[in-house]
């Protein structure tokens, strides 16, 4: 089966060359098929946000539109991402970890 998103070696280091650095996302590597849910889960801090907004900005890149689902308890983190272009089918990514987790639509 064919992947409709394929994420190979997604990186991510906040604050490069200060004392802050920090490595939030290594090497991700997944794929989605279709008819396939995902759901990200993991604790607070371990880049679930980080890896959204990331996908969601390099899908922008590849010309695909980008629907962020913004979390309503911090502004600064997402609860989720749709993914659309057009002849290929959507993506979403949730967080399923509280307070973010969805029940099923």
């Amino acid at each position: 089966m064919n992947p409709i998103l394929e994420v190979k070696d997604l990186n991510y280091i906040y604050s490069i060359g200060t004392p802050f650095e920090h490595q939030a996302l290594d090497n991700v590597n997944f794929a989605v098929n279709r008819g396939e849910f995902i759901g990200i889960i993991g604790h607070t801090g371990s880049g679930k946000s980080t890896l959204m907004k990331k996908l969601a900005s390099d899908c922008e890149n590849l010309g695909y539109r980008v629907w962020r689902i913004l979390c309503s308890s911090d502004p600064a983190s997402l609860d989720g991402v749709l993914l659309t272009r057009r002849g290929a089918p959507t993506v979403g990514l949730l967080d399923g970890t509280p307070p973010h987790a969805r029940e099923p639509i």
